[in-house]
């Protein structure tokens, strides 16, 4: 439990996160609850959370999920935050995923990639770290991540961890571990800024505190993290060797 928060704590309920065995942590606060949290390196997903390609996202998995007769609703309810293929297994079982890959890819180019912007906030808040000290952990592949990162006016990342460079996807939390290791930071000196339930699971199962915006899902409520609305709740200094980030928590 984030010690920081004790002060502001009227309420506090402890239950377990289904599969993962993460402590879920549900506060009320009074209005206008601010924490500090000091970090030295920021992993950040990538849709939803440093781009909003939301649109994009959902119409691709619309245009697969028609094409082979499935309810795309279904679909979006599971699709945010994992990758492509853990997605078509989750719901077309059945199909041989190389053949269901090629579908999606063929008809995801199908879709104008050009919409996509930067979630409020979120530029100035990387570009207020050194390049050493975030990096990007997606489910998209790395063609995609480079190319919408760039489309919203991100620098590219020093370090980017695709969906190519995982055997597990999130809500696994290899990827996150990877980027760690890549920074060679510690898990306790990072931050995981993430949008969707299975980064947020993956952020806390990997020990790292997590910062969950409620971008795409206005209901969060995952892990031991601090949930806000937008990097507009979030503001970054920097402090010797690390860096504070101050909290205005959504509640």
């Amino acid at each position: 439990m984030p010690h920081l928060l004790e002060p502001f704590f009227a309420a506090v309920n402890m239950e377990r996160l289904d599969d993962l065995g993460v402590a879920k942590l549900t506060v009320m606060m009074p209005s206008g609850a601010a924490v500090s949290l000091s970090f030295k390196t920021a992993l950040f997903d990538m849709d939803g959370t440093l781009v909003d390609s939301t649109a994009i996202i959902e119409e691709e998995w619309r245009r697969w999920a028609n094409d082979i007769g499935r309810d795309p609703e279904d679909v979006l309810r599971i699709a945010h935050g994992r990758r492509t293929e853990e997605v078509i297994q989750a719901i077309a079982p059945e199909r041989p995923i190389l053949e269901e890959l090629v579908r999606f890819l063929q008809l995801a180019a199908t879709v104008d990639q050009h919409h996509v912007s930067p979630v409020p906030g979120a530029i100035d808040f990387v570009s207020a770290l050194d390049a050493s000290d975030w990096a990007v952990v997606t489910s998209a592949p790395r063609p995609i991540a480079v190319e919408r990162l760039r489309l919203a006016g991100f620098p590219e990342p020093r370090l980017l961890i695709s969906a190519d460079e995982v055997r597990n996807g999130k809500p696994d939390p290899e990827g996150f571990l990877l980027a760690a290791t890549g920074l060679k930071a510690a898990v306790g000196d990072c931050l995981v800024f993430e949008d969707s339930p299975a980064g947020i699971r993956a952020g806390c199962a990997a020990g790292v505190r997590v910062i969950a915006l409620a971008t795409t899902h206005t209901q969060l409520g995952y892990g031991e993290l601090y949930e806000v609305r937008s990097f507009a709740d979030l503001a970054v200094t920097r402090e010797n060797s690390s860096y504070k980030a101050s909290i205005n928590l959504r509640f």
